[in-house]
């Protein structure tokens, strides 16, 4: 069983700030969805944009949270570089190999970098819903948000569908 040493580690002190990150991110989240639900004034463009941002966001810091769950034992012999990270692969300094804890692996490495694209996908929605409302400010909201929708999802699906693709026998960053 993979162990960190809990009492001086550099590696807790990382995942300490990525838990405390994703946790913010889901609290703004959460906030923001429940104010965009609750004040009907805000139900204008882009607000719907950056609601679904905010809610990729969210997904994606739970992700981290799931991801990254280290094994802790507080012992002075155990080893700080050694983590189990549920998400894919690390590497053993015993052996000199990378060992897979998980055959789901790329699950958990997929979703990740999913939310995280559609999450910048949605600025990039914004920056291009800015420039169609300037030339055509009467254009329709919800054929638009449909069109944006499809895309940003078609389009999302490419890079970590290019991280989980085994080529050659060599998996990409999964």
């Amino acid at each position: 069983m993979p162990i960190i040493n809990a009492t001086h580690s550099i590696v807790l002190d990382t995942y300490g700030a990525c838990y405390v990150g994703s946790a913010l991110s889901i609290i703004a989240g959460l906030i923001i969805v429940y104010t965009y639900a609750t004040v009907p004034a805000l139900r204008v463009q882009p607000n719907s944009i950056l609601v679904a941002k905010s809610v990729f966001d969210m997904l994606f810091g739970v992700m981290v949270i799931i991801e990254y769950v280290p094994v802790v034992n507080v012992t002075q012999e155990s080893d700080p570089y050694r983590w189990n990270d549920c998400g894919g692969d690390f590497f053993d300094p015993d052996t000199g190999q990378y060992t897979t804890h998980s055959e789901h692996g790329w699950v958990a490495t997929f979703l990740t970098q999913w939310f995280f694209t559609l999450s910048l996908l949605c600025f990039g929605v914004v920056s291009l819903d800015l420039v169609i409302n300037s030339t055509n400010p009467f254009a329709n909201m919800r054929k638009n948000n449909r069109r944006y929708a499809i895309g940003v999802l078609l389009f999302s699906l490419i890079p970590p569908s290019i991280m989980v693709a085994e080529i050659h026998n060599k998996t990409g960053a999964g």
